[in-house]
Formats: C-alpha cells, structure tokens, sequence
C-alpha cells in the first residue's frame, strides 16, 4: 500500500523513479554546496536573499533531477555567493568553485600529518592554472576539537601547493572539525572576508586497526551465539564504515568514525552481558541504526536529547525526498535545522532511509523497536516530510495505527480521497512560488478542505523546491507546537 502510494503520488508531479545513483564523493560534493548556501542564507532569510537565490537554485534542481550532477554544483556554488554579498563576485564564484581533497579523515594516533589538496573547478578539469587574481588570496585550514576549541591553524605556502598538516601531540584521538577556507587578498591579515571550501569531520583514533580486527572476531562471536539482529547490523555499519573511512573511500556525508568505534564495542560489550537495551548506558546522542523485525529492515539515523529516567520523549520523524537519505534532515534541509529546532524542545528526530518502496518497515514498526532502546512516547508523534517524503507521509497515515499529533507536508503532496486516518491529522502544508510541486501541494489542500479535514496551507514567495524545508520548518514547529500543547493539555 504505501509503495504504490508512493510511486503514484511521485508521477503526479512528474517524477521518475530513476535512482540518483550517484557515486559517494559526488553526493557529498552536492552536499557540502548545498549546506554551505543553507548555513549563509540561514543568517537572514528575507525576501531579498531568496529573490536572489531562487534563479540558480531552481536550475539547481532541475540539474538534480536531470541528473546533471557538475550543473547542479555549479548552480548550488552560484546561489551561495548571491546571498553571501561578497565585494568582489567574480573572484567569489571562482573560489566557490574550488575542490578540496582531503587524503584520509579516518587515521590511527600514530599518523604523523594530514594532506589537504586544492583541486580544479569539478565541472572544468583544464582550469589550472587559476587566474591571478584568485590566487593572491590565501586557503587557511583551521582544526578544532568536540568542545570547539581551536587545536591548529595551517596555511598553504604557495596557493597550489597542498597543506601538511601535522599532527602533534596536542591531537589527542577523537573527533575533530576539519574547516578549509579561502581568505580574500583585503582582508588577508584579519580574516573579515573569507568563504568556506569545505567542512570534514577528522577522526584520530587509538589502536585503530586492531581495535577493528577484534570488533570483526567480537561480533562473529555473538552472530554465532544468536544475537539480536538489529544490534549485530548496527555495530558491522559502524565497523564497515569506519573501515571504508579508514582505506580513504568518499562517503556522502561526514561521521564521527572515533564514536562509532565506541558504540560498535558497547553493543558488542552489551550483547555479551545480556543487558536488556543493547545501547548500553549511553542512550543520549546521535545514532545510525539498522533495525529489523518481520516486515524487513530500516535504516535510521535519529538524534536522541539528554533526559531523566521518567521521561518520555515526543518523536518527530523526518523523511526526506528522492535522491537523498536519512543524512538529509541531519546534514541539509537548512544545514540541519530540523536537529536543533528538535533539540530545543527535547524532542527525538527519527530520519529512515525513504527509498520508492518505502522506509523498509513502516512507522508502527520503527517506533516499536525503538521503544526497546529510548524512551518515545508513542502519544506525541509527529511526520514532516519534504517531496517524496512528504508524500510518503500521506500513505503512512492510512495504513499505520500510530496517532499522530500533526503532519507538515513541504513540497510534496497530491489530491486524497475521504479516510478517517487523514481526519484525524492535523496538517501543514508548504509549497513555494517557484516549487515545481506546487500543484500538487494545492490539489491536497483543496481535498483536504472539501473533505472539512483541519490543515494549514503556505506558500512562500521566491521559493522553489528545495529551499522549502529550510523556509517552511519554522512555522511547521509553531504549527506542531500548537497541536502538541493541545494532546499535552
């Protein structure tokens, strides 16, 4: 039911149900562009500032959808430096452009140095040399810990010249935020003017290796003892991916590889003492589980806030559109937004892995297994979804038994018959002016109302497909405030 819903409501507005396969370090190129123009327009997101970003990101997403992956870089990079109100716009677009190559983020504390390379534009390969005038600025790599604090500040000798970091006794193992910028030739002695290249999380590890090899021989050891399947597949995804970190394969999205080599050996650890929740006693923080019963598997990332051992914690679940992942919420959609307006109301963020069939087990499912580890209260939950994700939502309200507080539907949606599920749900609904879903977005609100079922309908002007989420989840959390206030009362 919920796959054919999917798949029909994504031919209403003219998709296709190709795959955006793309490979890891092209999705987390787009990525990086797109996270830096949601953190610098997140700064004012005033009419003005969309005005000026909804050209090159509206052929952002029709590049994204063609898939035209070096377009849609150059247009994401086009879209930052219009609402960043560089002084010199030429310069800004050619620095934008730029490719940083880190060697390795995952490395042993034993590793001497880092290399950090600059790269040609990746829609123009022949473009080295750059120009002149790009080269008299300077690319400035700084480093800080998990408490934020700067460990070191390195920067090229020469403009083509890579950058050796090295790494002293001050980088002790952990995880650390690695930020390459360039620096512009004014302001090259006070930092005023600078721009982003890229943002990676470095993580220095202790006894890497063998740590890994014991991991491999601990969890074949508890899959032989009969080990609960959802733990055994979550720690071998924190070990496999560390180990593809660690031989210098891209990945889509950043990870803290130093804990989830910790949380990889508490369930390990968990397991063997037969402790009833297989997360041990760290509940609180930021997880990637892989979660199985007999409907099949789900892939989730959730972010779960500090609280009392009496507490029940509401859930919104967040799931993303086509061509993303559960990273998508986290990572983007306003440079993960959506986690600290969560964060702020002590509320847990669910994001599944939303494919054209579906989130793998439906949100009854996932709401029961993670009740096994976290305290949810199954009483206050809540569903945004943006395109496809939205429209996931509305075949998950028909066929689950969950009683939702609210819905927010972003970018996503299409005309639905009378049902008493969709009655029950109070829903907000946001289109934009330039946002190729808006059609769709009306045609639900128009059903919606001839059924006489509560919705709350916006649509924002100078807005197109993707910015919707980034512009629409303020009002999505007072609506979901509101309808939460009123099941709290």
């Amino acid at each position: 039911m919920i796959a054919r819903l999917a798949v029909l409501s994504i031919a209403l507005i003219g998709l296709t149900s190709c795959s955006f396969a793309q490979d890891p370090a092209t999705r987390h190129e787009l990525g990086w562009r797109l996270r830096r123009f949601e953190a610098e327009l997140e700064e004012d997101l005033s009419e003005d500032r969309l005005k000026r970003a909804v050209r090159p990101m509206t052929s952002a997403v029709e590049a994204f959808f063609s898939q035209n992956w070096d377009q849609a870089q150059e247009q994401l990079s086009e879209a930052y430096v219009q609402v960043a109100g560089f002084s010199d716009k030429e310069i800004a677009r050619e620095a934008a452009e730029l490719t940083i190559v880190i060697d390795k983020v995952v490395v042993p504390d034993t590793t001497e140095s880092l290399s950090v390379s600059i790269r040609a534009p990746f829609h123009d390969q022949t473009a080295f040399p750059f120009s002149d005038e790009l080269a008299t600025g300077q690319i400035v790599t700084e480093i800080t810990n998990a408490d934020g604090n700067e460990i070191a500040t390195v920067s090229a000798g020469d403009f083509l010249e890579p950058i050796l970091i090295p790494l002293g006794p001050e980088f002790l193992p952990g995880d650390y935020s690695l930020v390459v910028k360039y620096v512009f030739l004014e302001s090259a002695d006070d930092n005023s003017q600078s721009m982003p290249l890229a943002s990676r999380t470095i993580s220095i590890i202790h006894r890497l290796n063998e740590r890994l090899d014991e991991l491999e021989d601990a969890l074949a050891a508890v899959e032989e003892a009969g080990a609960e399947r959802s733990a055994t597949l979550t720690a071998r995804g924190y070990v496999r991916l560390v180990q593809r970190l660690q031989r210098g394969a891209p990945a889509e999205a950043d990870f803290s590889s130093s804990r989830y080599i910790e949380l990889a050996e508490t369930i390990v650890s968990s397991l063997n003492e037969n402790k009833d929740n297989w997360l041990g006693d760290l509940p609180s923080g930021e997880y990637r589980l892989k979660l199985v019963n007999d409907e099949g598997t789900a892939t989730v990332r959730l972010n779960v806030p500090h609280y009392e051992p009496s507490q029940k914690l509401p859930v919104l679940f967040a799931l993303h559109g086509a061509g993303g992942s559960e990273n998508f919420f986290f990572d983007g959609y306003g440079d993960g937004k959506v986690v600290d307006l969560c964060n702020q109301r002590n509320w847990i963020i669910v994001s599944p892995r939303l494919t054209f069939d579906g989130t793998g087990i439906d949100i009854d499912g996932i709401l029961e297994e993670l009740g096994k580890l976290f305290p949810v209260d199954t009483d206050r939950v809540m569903l945004a979804g943006h395109s496809m994700g939205a429209m996931n939502i509305l075949a998950q309200v028909n066929s689950t038994e969950t009683p939702y507080v609210a819905a927010a539907l972003m970018g996503g949606g299409f005309a639905i018959p009378e049902s008493d599920r969709t009655a029950s749900v109070p829903m907000f609904i946001a289109t934009g002016q330039y946002d190729f879903a808006a059609s769709g977005c009306r045609a639900l609100v128009d059903a919606l109302n001839e059924h006489g079922y509560e919705n709350e309908f916006k649509e924002y002007p100078f807005v197109e497909h993707m910015t919707i989420v980034q512009v629409a989840l303020n009002d999505a959390f007072k609506f979901f405030d509101e309808k939460i206030r009123v099941v709290e009362q």
